[in-house]
């Protein structure tokens, strides 16, 4: 069986818990550490189209975890409470928090933006 690679970062826990699964299910996998500045840019881009860490390559397909349609929908579903803090904040809060309002607005698009990248590719 082929080694899976886990593309991470020495800093940052989540990674980490992703190599104490790899681990605790006695899978082989080796580690490529990623450089925060590179996660935006391809090659890296290809892997996670979050530009985020952890990213699963399969060795035998080249195709990581985060890439398979199923996989991002299952982590875009938690986007929801992006859109109601969005919301909130831009129409009902008492005083205009910018900060607040630039962060979820950012992150309604930069989630919409990766889907509308994984449905371009689709019928």
């Amino acid at each position: 069986m082929q080694s899976i690679i886990l593309h991470s970062h020495p800093v940052g826990p989540i990674p980490w818990k992703v190599a104490i699964i790899l681990e605790d299910l006695n899978l082989p996998y080796e580690t490529h550490f990623v450089s925060f500045k590179d996660v935006k840019n391809e090659p890296f881009i290809y892997l996670n189209l979050n530009g985020r860490l952890p990213a699963i390559e399969d060795p035998t397909t080249k195709e990581s975890l985060f890439r398979n349609p199923p996989g991002y929908t299952s982590r875009y579903s938690g986007q929801g409470p992006y859109y109601g803090q969005a919301g909130w904040f831009h129409r009902a809060a008492p005083e205009r928090i910018l900060t607040a309002i630039e962060r979820y607005g950012n992150e309604i698009r930069r989630g919409t933006g990766v889907l509308e990248t994984v449905l371009k590719t689709r019928e």
